[in-house]
């Protein structure tokens, strides 16, 4: 899945890694969201539904605490 578009900061969820331009999100997420991030990914294609992921919502108030 790729980013189409940026709003606001990134900086505290998302990096640009070095070397060639990269857009995937996954590979973009700062490592210690990309589990809970790529599961939560999985279900919504999967259920075609909004998925609340709590442990992700966790990691997230975590950092911005």
């Amino acid at each position: 899945m790729e980013i189409s578009q940026f709003r606001g900061l990134i900086s505290m969820f998302l990096s640009n890694p070095a070397g060639k331009a990269n857009l995937n999100i996954i590979k973009m997420v700062r490592p210690e969201f990309a589990f809970e991030l790529r599961n939560a990914i999985h279900k919504v294609t999967k259920t075609k539904k909004q998925q609340k992921n709590r442990a992700l919502i966790g990691l997230v108030k975590k950092t911005i605490k």
